[in-house]
């Protein structure tokens, strides 16, 4: 941690100059020797030389994967510069609870034999009064701590014979370097094999959805790549804190508060009265016509609309992507 008087990028400068080689070496640098760059909260820059408008942003933390592994909540804070050029940082390690993860399908869970079952049974024990938004969505939170319940049994089972298959294979390795395996002993050997490879291609299915790498192949199963890809994402896209009224706020029901507020902001109506539009001399459409755009849209219609989209995608913040409704 400390002045590393480099830059990564043009954004951590402003109106001064961006050495491109420099930014370069620096980002080798950080690759090769596989460290995490902390983002830093509070302010873009931690540099300014007195009397000066030149920002640039010198200072940062670097750890390696260990430290992201033990202290994933960790934040990069920029404190308020007074005398000195450089701002202080700070590195802070709180945990901050803004309630429960959001639920997400993963792909690899549909080559499970029994999750079909699990879903038919979730759907005819399921039932709801309401209007058909509210059934749908009451209906999916249902499905969800179903498929919760069962993947945590799955995971625990497939533990238990991840560990058995790899004991059985360590020991008829050790039985192969003393002599020449049966017939029976060599088809256990292969049996495990098969099976180690098959929840290992699993785990990777899950990294890579994860990861959300557009460009790699299914095959590719770098999953250190997919691991850093994923560390990246979590430490940026977490939040940390806020400024609020020119103050640093950590407090989740208060950053919460300010968020929707900022959104309400956003998305109220600005215009008291909205203007009329009247043209006689355009052509329009028929009575009929008109009436066929505001119809109800047919099982078919919004099939169709269903199965044009990417398969990967999720269509709400329910956690259900497109492969899962296809399937179902």
């Amino acid at each position: 941690m400390g002045d590393f008087n480099a830059v990564r990028d043009p954004n951590e400068r402003l109106k001064s100059a961006f050495d491109g080689a420099s930014a370069r070496d620096f980002n080798e640098f950080i690759a090769n020797a596989g460290l995490f760059d902390f983002s830093l909260r509070g302010s873009r820059f931690t540099f300014r030389k007195s009397n000066s408008r030149k920002f640039s942003k010198l200072d940062r933390f670097l750890v390696n994967k260990e430290y992201v592994d033990l202290w994933s909540e960790a934040c990069g804070l920029v404190l308020p510069r007074f005398l000195s050029d450089h701002a202080p940082i700070l590195l802070r390690i709180n945990h901050i609870d803004f309630g429960p993860i959001p639920f997400r399908f993963f792909d690899s869970w549909l080559e499970h034999s029994d999750l079909e079952s699990v879903v038919v049974n979730a759907n005819n024990s399921f039932s709801c009064d309401g209007c058909p938004v509210v059934f749908i969505a009451e209906k999916l939170k249902y499905f969800k701590s179903c498929l919760k319940e069962w993947d945590r049994k799955v995971k625990k089972e497939h533990g238990e014979r991840y560990e058995k298959a790899r004991e059985d294979l360590l020991r008829m390795e050790g039985i192969l370097e003393e002599r020449d395996l049966e017939e029976d002993e060599e088809w256990v050997r292969l049996e495990c094999i098969k099976e180690l490879a098959d929840m290992e291609h699993k785990k990777s299915m899950d990294i890579l959805q994860k990861s959300r790498t557009k460009w790699a192949s299914d095959g590719d199963d770098n999953s250190a790549y997919f691991h850093r890809i994923i560390k990246h994402k979590a430490m940026s896209n977490k939040i940390h804190g806020l400024i609020i009224n020119g103050r640093w706020c950590d407090k989740p029901i208060k950053i919460k508060k300010e968020v929707f507020g900022f959104f309400k902001r956003r998305f109220k109506e600005s215009w008291g009265e909205r203007p009329n539009f009247s043209c006689p001399g355009f052509k329009s459409l028929s009575d009929a016509e008109a009436e066929s755009l505001i119809l109800p849209f047919s099982v078919e219609e919004i099939k169709k609309a269903v199965w044009e989209c990417g398969e990967s995608k999720a269509p709400g913040p329910d956690g259900f992507n497109f492969k899962f409704i296809k399937r179902f």
